[in-house]
């Protein structure tokens, strides 16, 4: 048995008069008001549930929360969840501070309840000699006592421009650096004691540098190959360009591994929200002067081929671009992705392909641009299920086996469309 009362749309309700008492429910907004015999559409149940906190909104009929009314002038706190107020915060921090004066070396609070005011009293625990008379000295230690020491006089710098100051142990003294060789040629093992300044120059020359350490430059690396036999090239917060000075050439990255090693592993760390990726960023005109893309531009084309015995062939891709059917602007950049296999070695051949464009549409087979949510040229194949879908929702398609799951009562196969609340028979096996 089921209770039902007056109902109707909320257009329908704001222009009757309902009855003292009546009771009135509206089917699109799901609100319950009640008559009061004189107010055309009755009067919203919600206007007498407002309270502390809680307003009712005549133009949205809703309850909203008002913060601003809950405070500690009408909620009154327990005995346990107390208000944190500016008073017992002071007294909070200065009994912390207080509580922790037998850890503290070197330092001892004490707190003023009556005018909320912490006091730090700091005594000398280190035994530190005093500072008086040791002008331009320098603090020392042999390990148990701190003491102040006297700073040898050091020789006069005029004359010494270019020399170094150097030591025997007892008395410092000014000396002049060995020159250095013309040409590395005049050294058959050379070998670096520190830094190597190239001062503007080049290291030019056919052969290996060979280097267990790292490299630090602020130049390029042209016609030449960088070998890392163990180690690693180290970063932190740089940009690497690899720029291509010769448009007609393509930039080659060869990876050599032996056949007992099969991938190239990126190991880092996740920030939950965010982790590794590669951020590929694409524009028109040049590094220094970039414009805006257009569509249909290919950003990036991520293509695989495998060797054939005589040649590489491709197999797959994935293709990045700007929507070619969709309008650039400043603000908007619609994108496009797709994943392409190919058996021919026929790039341009998008027969076996699989695009989304910037609208949500999904086109199989049927090239760059999609008609459809779904747009699939060719056959698509549903299974023949035994049970109905136990959440059905309308617009779903399905096709019931006649005997286990029989919608149409007809013992027959059929193609059933889910809409109204129910299965609709749209085809019927013969």
């Amino acid at each position: 048995m089921a209770l039902k009362i007056r109902r109707g749309t909320e257009a329908q309700r704001s222009s009757i008069q309902f009855a003292l008492g009546e009771l009135v429910v509206t089917t699109d907004t799901h609100r319950l008001y009640i008559g009061d015999g004189i107010e055309p559409g009755g009067h919203n149940i919600a206007t007498n549930l407002a309270g502390t906190g809680l307003t009712f909104n005549e133009t949205t009929n809703r309850l909203d929360v008002n913060y601003n009314g809950l405070n500690s002038d009408v909620v009154s706190e327990g005995s346990n969840n107390l208000y944190f107020t500016t008073d017992r915060a002071q007294d909070a921090i200065g009994t912390a501070l207080v509580a922790g004066n037998a850890f503290n070396v070197g330092i001892t609070f004490t707190y003023d309840d009556l005018n909320n005011r912490i006091t730090a009293q700091v005594t000398d625990s280190l035994g530190l000699p005093s500072q008086l008379g040791n002008n331009g000295k320098f603090l020392k230690t042999d390990g148990a006592t701190p003491s102040w020491a006297t700073i040898d006089a050091l020789p006069s710098q005029a004359t010494h421009n270019g020399q170094f100051l150097t030591t025997d142990g007892s008395t410092a003294s000014w000396a002049t650096p060995l020159t250095g060789l013309l040409h590395v040629s005049e050294d058959i093992n050379p070998s670096l004691g520190g830094d190597l300044t190239l001062n503007t120059h080049n290291i030019t020359g056919t052969g290996n540098i060979d280097i267990n350490g790292s490299i630090t430059s602020n130049s390029t690396i042209t016609n030449g190959t960088v070998t890392l036999a163990s180690n690693a090239i180290e970063a932190t917060g740089f940009t690497f360009n690899i720029a291509n000075i010769n448009p007609a050439l393509p930039i080659v990255v060869n990876r050599t591994l032996p056949d007992a090693v099969s991938h190239t592993m990126v190991e880092s760390k996740t920030a939950g929200t965010w982790g590794t990726g590669l951020d590929v960023k694409l524009f028109r005109g040049t590094l220094a002067s970039k414009t805006i893309v257009q569509a249909g531009d290919v950003l990036l084309t991520d293509s695989v081929s495998a060797w054939n015995g005589t040649a590489y062939q491709y197999t797959s891709a994935v293709v990045h671009s700007v929507d070619p059917h969709a309008a650039v602007s400043g603000s908007s950049i619609p994108g496009s992705v797709g994943l392409v296999v190919w058996n021919s070695n026929n790039p341009t051949d998008l027969t076996r392909s699989l695009f989304l464009d910037s609208q949500g549409y999904v086109a199989i087979g049927s090239g760059l641009q999609p008609q459809a949510t779904l747009d699939v040229n060719g056959f698509a194949k549903l299974a023949i299920l035994t049970t109905a879908p136990a959440s059905p929702a309308n617009g779903m398609i399905a096709i019931a086996d006649g005997t286990s799951w029989d919608p149409a009562g007809t013992g027959k196969s059929v193609m059933v469309v889910y809409l109204g609340g129910g299965w609709r028979v749209a085809a019927t096996a013969p």
